[in-house]
């Protein structure tokens, strides 16, 4: 009789052990995509269909927002039975990306167009080619659009062997975004990075 929040704790045979957080329904989102075929890396997505079917449609876009899945090669529709779930890769939907591609997939349905299905919930997924390279990340949602601009990251590990990068995305097609970044350690202090 209470909200609750968790994680999904699996081992995959292949891949090893992965934790995947909970997400919310949404109608629209984006996958940040990073294909790099010599590395392995490959990025998919998980994406589950509640009440009703839902007929989605991806497509792919470069990062700086031209659409690759053009009219002659085509956008990608996937239909997911209600409750039902799929898992998706980018390779496999667009093989026509060749061996390396940064950019973003947009996943449209929902309920913001009734006739094409209900709310969806997805979780990103970047795979390697290394047992246990795998990680899950939030997908960013596109509609509704979330209630406030701040966005939030518990850590950001640096020095040392330590390597991290933050990816935005801007989720409008047409609006351009602007924002400021601040880093704090550990104490609550301004730091540089």
């Amino acid at each position: 009789d209470r909200p609750l929040g968790g994680i999904l704790q699996t081992s995959l045979p292949d891949l090893g052990p992965a934790r995947i957080g909970e997400a919310r329904l949404v109608d629209s989102f984006i996958v940040p995509v990073l294909e790099d075929k010599a590395a392995g890396a490959s990025t998919g997505v998980a994406i589950f269909s509640s009440t009703v079917e839902s007929r989605l449609m991806l497509t792919l876009h470069r990062m700086n927002g031209e659409e690759v899945s053009t009219q002659s090669k085509g956008g990608v529709q996937i239909d997911i039975p209600a409750y039902g779930q799929r898992v998706v890769f980018v390779r496999e939907l667009f093989p026509y990306v060749g061996g390396d591609f940064q950019g973003t997939m947009t996943v449209e349905g929902g309920i913001d167009r009734p006739q094409e299905g209900g709310p969806l919930a997805a979780t990103g997924i970047q795979r390697g080619a290394a047992a246990g390279d795998l990680t899950t990340f939030p997908v960013i949602p596109v509609g509704p659009l979330p209630t406030t601009g701040t966005l939030h990251f518990a850590t950001f590990p640096t020095g040392g062997d330590y390597r991290s990068s933050i990816v935005l995305v801007n989720p409008s097609p047409c609006d351009r975004a602007r924002g400021t970044m601040t880093f704090f350690d550990q104490a609550g202090q301004s730091r540089a990075v």
